[in-house]
């Protein structure tokens, strides 16, 4: 959690900020379920590397203007591409020498500045076999990132309350909402999960795995759901969005399209490959199951792609099975045919707003 302030407002925005569509989520904490959401919405993004608050405000501003909403409150997650996210050793036991360390050796992990920067961290618990090796979440970003995107924020009239970055936002919603999911999905619930969860954003593809139950690696691959749109494009000689609109979630699989499908996940599936033999070279380790999330998990065929290509069984999450929809009357069919998208939002929504 890279930016926190107290606040007491009940219902708020949650809001994913993609590099192709902002995904928001309008939010009411509730005591019979983690949240109800009234109100959803996904707008086209023009955000990129380069953007500044002055491409990022209006970009907010539309989205509020579409959820036709007075809520003001928001809780961000910041593309991938901005974050530098490393399990760490840290052979230090208070949250305060922690803080110490990083501040002053802060290169030793990531190539940005201490002055330069703006990092937060997670003492994580020991893992069987590491009992001499505890370990810690670092996430670190540009300082001027996240002023940046505060600085829209205030622009498009929205409090921050919380920024955070994508995959840590759609990891916490995993961690929390998986016991559910892998009931109502007939899963047999493992506490102590050697697993990955990966997340698929449009020009980038999170993959966080976990051994016995923890962070073990974080890792983003510059290959994306947009990827896969540019090929379906070629193949079929179409415009863009001709392609995107073959992968959304109620269409059918084209076998046509079966050849663009395999090239993208065996891309994924080699990185995943060689991402188990980093973790091997430290620990014993087999991966149990693969769950997806983000744009692409939504692509018709995908999901039984993936599981030929790694020989692992491979799942659609979907974070939204404890939430309650009622808000939404008949337009719940449609954010539940986009549930695996929405993940990064739900994490930011479900989020216990304490400091460590």
């Amino acid at each position: 959690m890279l930016f926190f302030r107290e606040h007491s407002a009940q219902q708020f925005l949650a809001l994913d900020l993609g590099s192709s569509a902002l995904k928001v989520l309008a939010v009411k904490p509730q005591r019979t379920a983690p949240l109800a959401i009234t109100n959803f919405c996904i707008t086209p993004s023009p955000l990129d590397a380069s953007s500044t608050e002055h491409d990022i405000a209006p970009a907010l501003a539309a989205a509020i203007r579409q959820l036709n909403t007075t809520i003001r409150t928001v809780r961000m997650a910041l593309p991938s591409r901005h974050a530098i996210v490393r399990v760490i050793d840290m052979p230090v036991s208070s949250r305060e020498e922690v803080q110490r360390v990083l501040s002053l050796q802060l290169t030793r992990y990531v190539p940005l500045h201490p002055d330069d920067a703006t990092f937060d961290f997670v003492q994580l618990p020991q893992s069987p076999g590491q009992e001499s090796r505890p370990k810690v979440l670092l996430v670190a970003l540009r300082r001027t990132v996240v002023e940046h995107y505060n600085a829209a924020a205030r622009a498009a009239g929205l409090d921050a309350l919380l920024i955070d970055v994508e995959p840590l936002a759609a990891l916490n919603a995993f961690l929390a909402l998986r016991p559910a999911f892998d009931r109502s999905a007939g899963l047999p619930y493992v506490p102590a999960l050697n697993g990955v969860l990966v997340h698929f954003g449009a020009r980038h593809t999170d993959l966080c795995i976990l051994r016995a139950g923890l962070l073990a690696v974080c890792r983003t691959l510059e290959s994306g759901h947009l990827e896969l749109v540019r090929e379906l494009a070629t193949v079929k000689q179409i415009d863009p969005q001709a392609a995107a609109n073959l992968l959304r979630p109620d269409t059918k699989p084209d076998p046509s399209l079966r050849s663009c499908f395999e090239r993208f996940v065996r891309r994924i599936a080699d990185e995943l490959h060689i991402s188990f033999d980093f973790l091997r070279r430290e620990c014993e380790f087999s991966c149990d199951r693969i769950y997806l999330t983000g744009g692409a998990a939504d692509c018709p065929g995908l999901p039984a792609l993936l599981e030929q290509a790694t020989n692992i069984p491979c799942v659609r999450f979907d974070p939204l099975l404890s939430c309650n929809l009622d808000s939404l009357e008949a337009r719940i069919a449609d954010l539940r045919d986009h549930a695996a998208m929405f993940a990064p939002a739900v994490g930011l929504a479900i989020r216990t707003l304490k400091l460590p």
